[in-house]
């Protein structure tokens, strides 16, 4: 199946965006993403189908997410390469369980879950999280509370504090990380 045109692609991305699900469908359907995706899973992973089909969807979603936040950028590169690095990744953590287990729980929110399954009372949750993140540098902070607490998206944030969607992603990952640690270190 050929390439989506770079003017079709583009414009399927900005719908992607705007939170358009047809764009996403046809996204999927003519640029034949998720055959692309199960065949490299199936290549690569021996395990019974059922698990190769989890792992598929997990891409799927993965890649999904990263498509609405304005990941991927169609100057820099195809999709193909993009969607196949982002399977390479979910296919490495899914060799290293412990790896992946670390990085599950990548919003604030999973973290709040997994103190409440500690039995902690909200109020220590809220206290703790507050803590942490004063003690984050305020680049951390800015974009931190912009995603989390004001639920403002990638682009959005980037507009505001005039960076690129791909240094907002990267300074909120950083930031999740530094709360992890420092989560890490209360336990």
């Amino acid at each position: 199946m050929p390439e989506i045109p770079h003017d079709h692609l583009v414009a399927l991305l900005q719908r992607i965006q705007s939170g358009d699900p047809e764009a996403e469908q046809e996204l999927f359907v003519k640029g034949n993403l998720l055959e692309k995706i199960s065949m490299i899973v199936r290549h690569r992973i021996q395990d019974s189908p059922e698990a190769q089909q989890e792992l598929v969807s997990d891409i799927v979603m993965s890649l999904l997410l990263s498509l609405r936040k304005g990941m991927f950028d169609p100057e820099k590169g195809s999709l193909g390469t993009y969607a196949y690095g982002v399977a390479r990744n979910k296919i490495r953590n899914y060799y290293r369980p412990s790896v992946s287990n670390k990085r599950q729980g990548t919003t604030l929110m999973e973290n709040h879950l997994i103190f409440e399954d500690n039995r902690l009372e909200k109020a220590e949750v809220t206290h703790v999280m507050e803590r942490v993140l004063k003690n984050l540098a305020p680049k951390y902070q800015e974009v931190i509370i912009m995603r989390y607490y004001e639920e403002l998206s990638v682009n959005e944030i980037a507009r505001r504090i005039n960076l690129t969607p791909k240094q907002v992603y990267s300074r909120i990952h950083y930031g999740l990380e530094l709360i992890r640690s420092e989560i890490d270190k209360l336990e």
